[in-house]
């Protein structure tokens, strides 16, 4: 499936109400396809879509650690860059 398929479904589970459901049909998809689409929905104004992709964030970076504990550190490092001045970035979201 290609990114932008990917990251149209991920946006549309994340903007229902049943998280659990969500998680369910997450899980299923591969942990590090699912990160790119996530780190957007963060960011996110919508407060449904931010919080549900935080919750969904966490669970899939503890999935990509038991695969590659490196790709989970690159993904908690890319947070953490984006609250940093020198990123240039505003890192909305990463906090959480």
């Amino acid at each position: 499936m290609s990114s932008r398929k990917i990251k149209k479904k991920v946006m549309a589970l994340l903007a229902r109400a049943d998280l659990s459901d969500t998680l369910a049909q997450i899980r299923e998809m591969p942990p590090h396809d699912v990160t790119h689409s996530l780190f957007s929905a963060i960011a996110r104004s919508e407060e449904i879509i931010r919080w549900h992709a935080v919750t969904c964030m966490g669970i899939t970076v503890a999935r990509l650690a038991a695969e590659d504990m490196e790709k989970a550190r690159v993904v908690i490092r890319r947070l953490l860059w984006s609250l940093n001045d020198e990123s240039g970035g505003i890192g909305w979201g990463a906090p959480e």
